[in-house]
């Protein structure tokens, strides 16, 4: 049997009977076939002429050729009435929408080179479920290249034990999203990706993980208690994953460890290029921003720690010394004096204190991926205040090294 031959198996279903390029093809399926074995999402392959056609099923329907039947279905008791009308009187058709094409053993170009469909297969050309070998022919297979360039991360819907892969290697050489509603898999579908390409050295990851699922193992809740369902990155590579914490204390009451690194920012570590994101979620006024830029300008990188350290008193004259009015720095004290609650936040001098980036930075040149955890802090504006603070120095070491990287 030629690979890409369909039509040669038993897992024929059908025959392609009209569609368009634009609103996919139609499958008229076979009378042995029960319409209840066949699912949307599951992946089909279309034997063409010259192209192998990889499909996915989008949806099902049932019809029939004369009217007259529906008016007057057989009785529940006219089994062989029913199967007599099956498939020519009675059938099902089934939406199908042509993902790839490749050059089958027909074409003169045969070869496992994906390409974008431009074409649509012809009148009768028979359909097949996917078997593992079709699936592999469009995302690879772990066996290939030893397992370090395609990672498997699941099976199709409908199509359990047929392995899905990607091509890390590709993966990691573009920005990639995970979308889906709630209750969907994205936390899990995320960490089966992290793993493939901390398993395999292909990227080092920093990952802020706002509900601690990521670092140490995750619970569910069951009659109230947590019972674990599964283990963290730190866990499954512990040589190769770092946890930093801003919230040491809920670390280690959920994992019975410390993190690797306790995490503290200092009012002088913060630009305002890390506040003023936070524009809406702190209520900030264009004239705070316009107040926050003088408090730069006149105390440079010490803004927000004298801001914080002023007295009430103290107020009206730094206004003056900034040319702010007095009112508005008042509000905007009082609007980011809110950083003072934070445990991690502290209103002080980084001098002579660990910096965290230091820290974060030198993780992340061993080859470790870092996991960042939030612990208790929940509010939005905890993250992204941290992530842009860090996030933004990150990327001013990554664009100085990639500059000398190439001068020199």
């Amino acid at each position: 049997m030629e690979a890409g031959r369909p039509n040669d198996r038993k897992e024929k279903i059908g025959v392609i009977t009209q569609g368009s390029l634009s609103k996919g093809v139609d499958l008229k399926l076979d009378a042995g076939e029960s319409v209840e074995s066949v699912m949307a999402g599951t992946f089909v392959v279309v034997q063409g002429e010259r192209y192998d056609f990889f499909s996915m099923i989008t949806d099902v329907a049932i019809d029939a050729s004369n009217e007259a039947i529906l008016l007057n279905p057989p009785a529940p008791d006219e089994g062989l009435l029913r199967e007599a009308l099956k498939g020519a009187a009675t059938y099902a058709v089934v939406s199908l929408k042509p993902m790839l094409m490749l050059p089958n053993a027909r074409s003169q170009e045969f070869d496992d080179t994906a390409l974008s469909v431009k074409t649509v297969p012809a009148h009768f050309a028979p359909v097949a479920r996917a078997t593992t070998e079709d699936v592999a022919r469009i995302f690879g297979a772990e066996a290939n290249e030893g397992g370090c360039t395609f990672f498997e991360i699941g099976s199709p819907l409908g199509m359990d034990g047929v392995p899905v892969c990607l091509n890390l290697k590709r993966l990691v050489e573009r920005s990639s999203a995970v979308f889906g509603k709630t209750g969907t898999g994205k936390t899990f579908l995320t960490r089966l990706l992290l793993c493939g390409t901390i398993k395999t050295d292909r990227a080092v990851n920093l990952v802020f993980d706002m509900h601690s699922e990521y670092g140490y193992h995750a619970g569910q809740e069951s009659d109230g208690e947590s019972k674990t369902f599964v283990r963290g990155l730190r866990e499954l590579f512990p040589q190769k994953v770092a946890v930093f914490s801003l919230d040491p204390a809920t670390t280690r009451r959920r994992s019975r460890l410390n993190p690797d690194h306790s995490v503290y920012l200092y009012a002088d570590q913060i630009e305002p290029e890390d506040v003023l994101p936070l524009e809406d979620t702190l209520n900030l006024t264009s004239t705070a921003s316009e107040t926050i830029h003088l408090l730069q300008r006149k105390y440079n990188r010490t803004w927000l720690l004298q801001l914080l350290k002023a007295e009430p008193g103290d107020l009206e004259g730094m206004a003056v010394d900034i040319g702010a009015h007095a009112a508005a720095l008042q509000a905007l004290q009082r609007k980011l004096s809110l950083f003072r609650k934070w445990d991690f936040f502290k209103v002080e001098s980084s001098y002579g204190k660990e910096d965290v980036l230091d820290a974060l930075m030198e993780t992340l040149d061993r080859g470790k991926s870092v996991v960042f955890e939030f612990g208790k802090y929940t509010d939005l504006r905890v993250y992204l205040l941290v992530a842009n603070a860090l996030t933004r120095r990150v990327r001013d070491r990554y664009v100085d090294r990639t500059n000398d990287y190439l001068q020199s």
